[in-house]
């Protein structure tokens, strides 16, 4: 599990995130919502030891506690997808996945390969360099990279952003099945309400920097105490 404890990250005289509680387990599937400016993508980045703040972070698996910031999120299975998706432009899309199921070693085709390009839906475009992809081609990309790393937990920043509503709702089915299949734990900042549903859906609602509701889709709509959530709820479809 990821655990943070009474953590604190000033960002600037308006802001300051401000963590009492919250843990990441294995193997399960959070949504991270809240209003823009809340925190949401600062929370991540401080999981992943890309913004230092103070108090106590740390990953505990098999009884060993990990405390943060680690030397590199990436050898500890930890994966991110920003918005920015950060591909590599001399490589092609195949090149991508290559480099990443062989950690690191080779740009030759990987037995999984076609595996993962099927994933997303990029056959076709496997010999491309990112710089002639589609915005949305170039986030599915991304997820395939991300997922070709088999993480232990998958941080997602708005993944479905350049998507549209049905493509979000196929490619959140895959995820899950792959999640399944892998056991690895997703924590997903968004926008959308697909998968938000779902029995095993951890729904953590950020306001002005603090959690303030960790808990399941039927427990958030007996909640009435938060002006957001509130119209949060009046929205859902």
């Amino acid at each position: 599990m990821i655990c943070m404890q009474n953590y604190q990250l000033q960002k600037n005289k308006q802001f300051t995130l401000d963590i009492k509680n919250l843990v990441f387990k294995e193997n399960n599937k959070y949504f991270i919502v809240g209003a823009s400016g809340s925190g949401k993508s600062t929370l991540i980045r401080t999981c992943l030891g890309l913004e230092q703040g103070k108090g106590t972070l740390y990953r505990q698996d098999d009884g060993n506690t990990k405390l943060f910031p680690l030397d590199k999120a990436y050898k500890q299975k930890l994966m991110y997808l920003s918005q920015s998706f950060a591909l590599w432009e001399h490589l092609s899309v195949e090149e991508h996945l290559n480099f990443t199921l062989s950690k690191g070693k080779s740009l030759s085709m990987q037995s999984e390969t076609d595996y993962y390009l099927s994933l997303v839906n990029l056959d076709l475009q496997q010999k491309q360099k990112p710089q002639t992809l589609s915005g949305g081609e170039q986030q599915r990309l991304a997820l395939a990279r991300a997922l070709a790393a088999k993480p232990s937990y998958l941080f997602l920043d708005e993944p479905f952003a350049n998507i549209d509503m049905v493509q979000a709702d196929i490619f959140m089915k895959m995820l899950e099945k792959e999640r399944r299949k892998e056991h690895f734990s997703l924590i997903k900042v968004t926008h959308h309400f697909v998968g938000i549903k779902e029995n095993d859906s951890i729904i953590v609602v950020l306001e002005e920097g603090k959690v303030i509701f960790t808990g399941s889709y039927q427990e958030i709509l007996q909640k009435n105490d938060s002006l957001w959530i509130n119209q949060w709820k009046a929205l859902l479809p």
